[in-house]
């Protein structure tokens, strides 16, 4: 017997920086989740990808997800502004069960670099794979390259046991509770 239509996981899509809307009947943990965003490469892209991520979770209910993956968001989309390529960048958010991809796909086919020298607060790939806690891919094709970080959601996290980093949606700083 098929499911009945109100048994469907809902889908939210999006596109560009506007704002998903959730149906309010349904609850947030149903949610499939799915927006994207074209952007030229630019400086501005990255604050437009951070905020279709940001509403994107914020409409879906994963309030406590969104400094995470607005950090994740723009350290890759900041790779991709660099390359300086003449077309466009991608930007998808989706969710799948307990799981949020972000991926970002661009022109080029230069790998990024790793910058971890220990001595440097963590930066780039650095960062993006110590918040998704080493499920980052990078891939490379004909057309570009694509920059994928799958976030647990409902899990706490921390560096270590003694450093913990605090990510708020403007802002990445490192604490260190034993001072």
């Amino acid at each position: 017997m098929p499911p009945s239509a109100s048994a469907r996981p809902k889908t939210l899509v999006s596109s560009g920086d506007a704002a998903p809307q959730t149906p309010s009947s349904t609850p947030a943990a149903s949610l499939s989740i799915s927006a994207s965003g074209k952007y030229p490469y630019h400086d501005d892209s990255i604050g437009l990808a951070c905020r279709l991520v940001e509403n994107t979770l914020a409409n879906a209910g994963l309030d406590k997800l969104i400094g995470k993956a607005v950090a994740v968001t723009r350290e890759l989309v900041t790779i991709s502004v660099s390359t300086g390529c003449k077309r466009h960048l991608l930007v998808e958010v989706s969710r799948k069960q307990r799981m949020l991809r972000i991926t970002v796909r661009d022109g080029s086919r230069e790998l990024p670099v790793w910058f971890l020298d220990g001595s440097a607060p963590l930066s780039g790939l650095a960062l993006v794979h110590t918040l998704a806690e080493g499920d980052l891919r990078v891939e490379i094709d004909p057309d570009g390259k694509t920059m994928c970080a799958q976030l647990r959601i409902g899990q706490a996290f921390s560096l270590d046991q003694g450093a913990q980093v605090t990510i708020a949606p403007s802002s990445i700083a490192a604490s260190d509770p034993h001072g």
